[in-house]
């Protein structure tokens, strides 16, 4: 562990350029040592300022105080003071890669649909106890669930396919590199050229994006106070929940994440997840790669621990549970991404 991530985001903090989760991380460090900068004329470049920041994590590891959150976190962060202190210390020292790969970016809001836009649309909505798929013009389907409605033009433009939705429908979307397919759902819009994926909204408001194939991008829609990044990209058995009284979006993985199709480099033949002493860092890489999702190991050390184990018929889940029963290792879901921790190879278990 050095200096450098430290450094990196006092200089973007300097620079006015950290984003609004950046800097309640970086003043909620400085809260701990009591030194917060009253405004960005404080010189938080001078190296004793940083090395003060970086002691006083270490030493606070073990009885940091109580402090709530400044930031959207998972159930993970309500365990004990310790696991609050070296999972802040994490993020601090990976907040670039972090923010990153979640593929957030702040930009204007997107136009809302207007009522001009639908003049002439038609509308569907299920009005039975089970879900309707219908078929639009270019070929791509909406499977609506009980209540919810579809509504569409006739026929679409040749610039752009728009529809709106109300309520939970699931999408396969014929490719049309040419017209982008825009679903409005309530505060957000959904943009993609040809993939798959659900739009659920929730009974409290909330909006969820799962996407199951391809890739898609989720903008709010203008009329919105911007207090949160204004766009992020999902990628396969991924999904993002727009909270509307925050207005934020929180990334995690769907519920149950699919292995992806052949063509997107997954590896599917029959006995592929059959290992015998096998390396645990091989065996998490066929499963990432399988499913698209990244697996960290917290310790170094447990790379090269055995595994003998047939995972052919286990979800994405239970694969990594049975992996971290015969390892005795705990898993964390954090965002997007999976992270294993161990002390070593402790246990003897097959399976």
């Amino acid at each position: 562990m050095d200096l450098r991530s430290i450094s990196q985001l006092i200089e973007k903090y300097r620079a006015g350029k950290c984003t609004p989760e950046e800097k309640e991380i970086l003043l909620y460090w400085f809260n701990t040592i009591d030194h917060e900068p009253a405004n960005n004329d404080v010189d938080l470049s001078d190296p004793s300022i940083k090395k003060r920041i970086w002691e006083a994590v270490l030493s606070q590891r073990q009885n940091i105080p109580e402090k709530k959150p400044l930031i959207p976190v998972a159930g993970w962060w309500q365990a004990t003071r310790l696991r609050l202190a070296a999972a802040a210390i994490l993020l601090l020292l990976a907040i670039g890669g972090y923010f990153s790969s979640r593929q957030i970016f702040e930009q204007p809001p997107v136009r809302a649909l207007s009522e001009a836009d639908q003049s002439g649309w038609l509308t569907f909505r299920n009005n039975e106890t089970q879900p309707l798929t219908l078929t639009l013009k270019d070929s791509s389907t909406v499977t609506l669930e009980p209540g919810s409605l579809l509504a569409y033009p006739s026929s679409f433009d040749s610039a752009q396919r728009l529809v709106r939705l109300e309520g939970t429908g699931t999408f396969d979307i014929m490719p049309d590199p040419g017209r982008p397919f825009l679903v409005y759902s309530k505060n957000i819009r959904t943009k993609v050229l040809g993939t798959s994926f659900t739009i659920t909204s929730g009974a409290d408001g909330s909006i969820e994006v799962a996407v199951h194939s391809g890739k898609v991008a989720v903008e709010k829609t203008a009329g919105r106070t911007r207090t949160r990044p204004e766009k992020v990209v999902l990628t396969p058995n991924r999904k993002v929940v727009f909270r509307e009284p925050s207005e934020s979006f929180v990334v995690g993985l769907v519920d149950q994440p699919q292995m992806l199709a052949p063509s997107s480099g997954a590896h599917q033949k029959e006995g592929t997840f059959t290992f015998d002493e096998t390396r645990l860092a091989e065996v998490l890489e066929k499963i990432g790669n399988a499913y698209g999702v990244t697996i960290h190991l917290g310790n170094p050390q447990i790379a090269d621990c055995p595994v003998t184990a047939n995972l052919n018929d286990d979800n994405f889940y239970t694969k990594l549970e049975v992996i971290a029963a015969i390892l005795n290792l705990t898993m964390e879901v954090r965002g997007d991404q999976v992270y294993l921790k161990g002390d070593g190879c402790k246990s003897i278990l097959l399976y």
